[in-house]
């Protein structure tokens, strides 16, 4: 079987593979045993020195119980916005102050 390699000048954009490995308490010894992949292909996908492909995208999705634009574009360490917004006003409990939060957010996405 070859190696797959990097075409030389290409840059591989980053992804969250590490970071949810991590965020999952998981170690490269127990993510290769479960992926069935050497932990050093693992090392080089999460540091973006080979490609990964589908396979790997679905292994690790299901072993972190998380979507695949998750693994790709979400930092499990920062929450997202909208959930910590959400969040918040399901603390409200008067009416006319969830139409305030609203207002007050419609006009600030109004500015941008």
């Amino acid at each position: 079987m070859s190696r797959r390699r990097r075409p030389e000048g290409l840059k591989l954009e980053a992804t969250y593979f590490q970071a949810w490995r991590k965020a999952r308490r998981f170690t490269l010894a127990q993510v290769s045993k479960k992926m069935k992949i050497d932990p050093t292909a693992i090392s080089r996908i999460e540091r973006h020195l080979v490609p990964y492909d589908q396979i790997h995208l679905q292994q690790m999705k299901e072993l972190y119980g998380v979507t695949i634009p998750d693994l790709l574009y979400r930092d499990p360490e920062r929450p997202h916005p909208a959930e910590d917004l959400v969040k918040l006003v399901n603390k409200l409990e008067r009416s006319e102050d969830v139409r305030k939060v609203t207002t007050l957010v419609e006009s600030l996405l109004a500015k941008r």
